[in-house]
């Protein structure tokens, strides 16, 4: 960890005696108060001499120098290569974190389910302060009777949004398959939400969070959107306009922070007159006027497909990637670019330039990933 300011180093990775942990730690990721810093350290077998493929969640406390082990049971913290950010996450109020593991000893009145150990999940939730945990899907201390699927998220400071195949809790008694649930940490209860007034049995699953609503994709109904607690079920196929633009793709849904806004993808690449590149791309749906926003498009639309859109911190651009040639006039490097749209305007910039004057600041490699930092880098 760099303090920026005074330009110090520190190394998060060691235990409270100041010793360095001595395998491999990943993805580190802060709290949002800034006071803790979660990583994965990879597992090591000192008989043997052997760094083994699992890794276990640990917390550092910056402030009081302390290494919190988050998962303390018979198994492992899986790192998910996925690319939705399913990860552990701290709580909104940095007091709680959520974690996924393969342990079957956290929660004595857990029933165990040893079947396929390490691809079989379930979430938790501990508090930092008092080591206290809790299963999330369990209800009022009935426990899911099945695995996870690896997705969960926080709604708020006491509810978290949890994929599961557990079919004994919330008025669920189907055959197993993935439903989606709200857990509210604070009272115990479980609610299933991705349920219609209409009885279906296909998984649901890709979920997304943007201000109260919760979207997730079921195989039967495409994507849908909730508001938990409320009457709220629609399905995103059905809105004003949308079936004429095509079929939205089971990638996942991103909301802007207020709900307002979603950006959702195409399967097919030449549904609208001026989409003729047969390519997945990226639009955004905006739910205060049904309007739907092309994103790979400035007066002409992109030749070449979009990914990897994401909206802005203050909800006021939408950045995204594409090997389009056509919407950028120094856009003629062959790779793959990142860009930024001002939704209100639709005037799009490239980002990905490099310092140097002779080669026309082009990059000579596509931009594989990128995030926000704040609004303004």
């Amino acid at each position: 960890m760099q303090e920026i300011l005074q330009g110090t180093i520190n190394i998060v990775s060691t235990t409270d005696n100041g010793l360095l942990l001595n395998s491999n730690c990943i993805r580190p990721f802060f709290s949002p108060n800034g006071r803790y810093i979660a990583f994965w350290n990879q597992d090591y077998n000192n008989i043997t001499d052997v760094f083994l493929n699992t890794y276990h969640l640990y917390i550092k406390d910056i402030f009081m120098n302390i290494l919190i082990l988050v998962d303390t049971g018979n198994g492992h913290s899986p790192v998910l290569n996925d690319s939705y950010s399913y990860q552990a996450s701290f709580s909104p109020d940095s007091s709680q974190i959520l974690f996924l593991t393969t342990s079957t000893n956290l929660i004595s009145a857990d029933p165990i389910n040893t079947t396929n150990p390490d691809t079989h999940y379930r979430w938790y939730v501990k508090d930092i302060v008092t080591s206290d945990i809790q299963r999330v899907i369990e209800d009022n201390g009935i426990y899911g009777n099945q695995y996870d699927f690896a997705q969960a998220l926080w709604y708020n400071n006491t509810n978290i949004v949890c994929v599961s195949f557990s079919n004994n809790l919330a008025s669920v008694e189907e055959v197993m398959h993935s439903e989606v649930f709200i857990k509210d940490i604070s009272t115990g209860v479980l609610t299933n939400i991705s349920k219609s007034d209409v009885s279906f049995t296909t998984n649901s699953y890709n979920i997304s969070i943007g201000s109260e609503k919760v979207a997730f994709f079921n195989n039967t109904l495409g994507y849908c959107y909730v508001t938990p607690f409320t009457e709220l079920f629609q399905r995103v196929q059905l809105l004003p306009d949308m079936i004429n633009y095509g079929i939205v793709s089971p990638d996942v849904l991103q909301w802007n922070t207020l709900g307002t806004q979603f950006i959702f993808r195409i399967q097919s690449g030449n549904t609208i007159p001026t989409d003729d590149n047969n390519a997945k791309d990226d639009f955004i749906y905006d739910l205060t006027n049904d309007t739907i926003i092309p994103i790979n498009e400035n007066s002409l639309y992109g030749n070449a497909e979009s990914k990897q859109s994401k909206f802005s911190p203050d909800n006021l651009f939408v950045s995204f990637l594409t090997a389009s040639s056509n919407i950028d006039p120094s856009a003629d490097n062959d790779i793959v670019n990142l860009y930024i749209k001002e939704i209100s305007t639709g005037i799009v910039t490239k980002i990905s330039k490099t310092l140097k004057a002779n080669n026309n600041y082009k990059l000579l490699q596509d931009v594989l990933g990128y995030n926000w930092i704040d609004e303004n880098r």
